[in-house]
């Protein structure tokens, strides 16, 4: 069976720069054994492309978001928490690998029924199978409402929950940001990883003309780039939406994690990660 192009370029170029990440760096910074697997790619199609500068960039970016994100569940795991939402799941493999299982840790991957529907084919034709405890859960954050979804699929709004929104938020209008980090930090223990980026305007050189170009080549695929935040503007945003206590990530903070031997992988025009609690 051959299936359709995937219904969202950028969960696939995403998907592609998570399998590109552990050929390219050997999974340094983020190792994923399943990562080529969902958006079918062989070896040779992982190879293929040149290796440019500001792709490298925006790779090592991505499987660093990962990697804090999947580091910061884990602690959170040993807390207690036993509900992970991935909002925006796209071709994300936590749910297959699912390196919780043994605690219990039950997983819902949100995204909108056309994605969800391709990643199950996907699945299904890689011969693999959605492990017990994960639960795909069709919303769109636009029109759905996302606790009732939640809930159906079984769902606790009264126990501890960790939410990943890695890749998400820029597609958000601000109300839409404001009120799903409200509906976070309103949930008990609610706490989150998601990335963010700054305005094209406050860069320069290089980095600007790539956020300029990031930008238009979504739109060419009939995405649209909504939001981008100064860190200020995040932080105010944070303080409105009620969390108290978040850590946000800068490309020299993020590079301080991994060691610049990893190639500066924050150095994302502008993109930052947030870790933030309720």
């Amino acid at each position: 069976m051959t299936l359709d192009p995937p219904p969202s370029f950028s969960a696939w170029h995403v998907a592609r720069h998570r399998a590109r990440h552990q050929h390219h760096e050997g999974g340094r910074i983020f190792a994923d054994p399943l990562a080529s697997i969902l958006p079918g790619l062989s070896q040779d199609a992982l190879l293929a492309d040149p290796d440019r500068p500001w792709e490298a960039r925006s790779r090592r970016f991505i499987a660093a978001r990962s990697r804090i994100a999947e580091d910061r569940l884990a602690r959170a795991v040993q807390g207690g928490t036993r509900q992970l939402v991935v909002l925006g799941a796209g071709l994300e493999t936590i749910g297959l690998r699912h390196p919780h299982a043994g605690e219990g840790l039950r997983i819902f991957e949100v995204d909108r029924p056309e994605m969800l529907a391709w990643k199950r084919a996907r699945v299904a034709q890689a011969g693999l199978a959605i492990p017990e405890g994960v639960r795909l859960v069709p919303c769109d954050l636009e029109r759905d409402g996302l606790l009732p979804r939640l809930q159906e699929a079984g769902f606790d709004p009264f126990r501890p929950v960790f939410f990943f929104c890695l890749g998400l938020l820029p597609y958000l209008t601000w109300e839409m940001n404001d009120a799903l980090l409200r509906f976070i930090s309103s949930l008990p223990r609610g706490e989150v990883v998601y990335d963010y980026y700054e305005p094209a305007e406050m860069l320069s050189g290089e980095e600007r003309a790539y956020a300029e170009n990031r930008t238009k080549a979504l739109a060419e695929h009939g995405e649209t780039w909504r939001t981008d935040f100064s860190p200020r503007a995040m932080e105010d945003l944070l303080e409105l939406t009620n969390f108290r206590w978040f850590e946000d990530l800068g490309a020299a903070e993020i590079a301080a994690l991994f060691g610049p031997a990893e190639g500066a992988p924050g150095a994302d025009s502008g993109g930052h990660v947030v870790h933030a609690r309720a």
